[in-house]
């Protein structure tokens, strides 16, 4: 009877242990939804949710789109109605509904014009954007948003046929800045040519509340392998309620990188030099002129985060800097004299 009872008392424990083991993962593997006061900044284009609506009887959040050629910083005041997403939180689906009537196209071959048109619809037709719990044998349809697309030089929403990607890490995690796991997954565009698949042209990131790594909204490509034409997108930053929880500086080449910039270096504030090439290679090369060759200078180089990478005093009007060892991305020049700033510069390390 004894014997009985430990082997009951045993099997209740392993069941704890199991039950909290899985009660850990789950927590874990929470899956996180799109939010309100959501920002997304996509090369010189930012998205943001902002508030919410009732369409056809479902709860859809609001999103607004603001594309300036400068930095700046979102302002629902000033940014267009762009369309309305829905979480389907259970499925791990995100639905979308363009803000207006417009054409569908569909990719459906591999020579040009690539896509045709297969509809027209109305401002409350809704169309799959995401599905965070796809398999590996599963394929569908996604659509997306297409503001430039210079195939067709008008916007409208391009349907995609895709299955998750069938090789390494085709799901993964990333951690965001407030120490949230998101899952991530390795999504493949279906029935590109093969020189869009050599070059993996065909592969886009999806990450959980998040979305795409190639541009939030639209998955438009420069040269996909010859397959279309469109703009190359990046998603630059991903910010929630004013704090920003992803940041990716190396993907910004025109420099419009102002979500990065919330570390207090300003931005160009006094020009009285040159720098260059930029971007570079390794070596940069700054130039004076009209000052006081034996005013001394100091030359300091940032991250975009701003943290201070190296400082050296310089007595020249025209010097050389080699960063060939610093990773390729982007870094801030600041070169400083006695009478403080004089020269303020952002520039890319290939």
């Amino acid at each position: 009877m004894k014997t009985h009872n430990f082997f009951k008392t045993l099997l209740l424990l392993v069941v704890l242990v199991v039950a909290g083991g899985n009660s850990v993962t789950a927590q874990d593997t929470v899956y996180h939804p799109f939010a309100d006061h959501s920002v997304w900044s996509v090369n010189n284009i930012k998205y943001g949710t902002w508030g919410d609506t009732i369409i056809c009887g479902r709860d859809y959040l609001k999103v607004y789109r603001q594309e300036e050629d400068h930095p700046f910083d979102f302002d629902v005041e000033q940014a267009e109605y762009f369309c309305a997403i829905r979480n389907d939180t259970a499925a791990q689906r995100v639905y979308g509904i363009y803000k207006a009537p417009a054409v569908v196209y569909k990719y459906t071959s591999s020579f040009f014009p690539y896509f045709s048109i297969v509809d027209t619809v109305t401002d409350s037709t809704e169309f799959l954007l995401y599905d965070f719990n796809i398999g590996i044998e599963d394929t569908m349809e996604i659509a997306a948003f297409e503001e430039h697309f210079n195939d067709y030089g008008a916007p409208g929403i391009y349907v995609y046929e895709i299955s998750l990607y069938n090789g390494d890490y085709s799901e993964t995690t990333t951690t965001l800045s407030d120490n949230s796991t998101r899952k991530t997954l390795k999504v493949e565009l279906l029935n590109l040519p093969q020189e869009a698949i050599l070059y993996e042209m065909n592969l886009l990131e999806w990450v959980e509340g998040v979305g795409n790594m190639d541009g939030t909204f639209t998955v438009a490509r420069t040269s996909l392998g010859f397959a279309w034409e469109g703009t190359m997108m990046w998603l630059l930053c991903y910010e929630q309620n004013g704090s920003t929880l992803l940041s990716r500086s190396g993907f910004d080449l025109d420099l419009n990188y102002d979500c990065y910039y919330h570390v207090g270096i300003e931005e160009n504030l006094i020009q009285e030099g040159n720098i260059y090439p930029n971007p570079t290679n390794g070596f940069l090369h700054i130039e004076f002129s009209g000052q006081e060759e034996s005013l001394s200078k100091q030359v300091s180089i940032y991250s975009v985060t701003g943290q201070i990478i190296d400082s050296q005093i310089l007595n020249s009007l025209d010097f050389e800097i080699n960063i060939q060892n610093y990773p390729s991305g982007i870094y801030i020049i600041k070169v400083t004299d006695e009478t403080g700033i004089v020269l303020q510069e952002k520039i890319i390390k290939r």
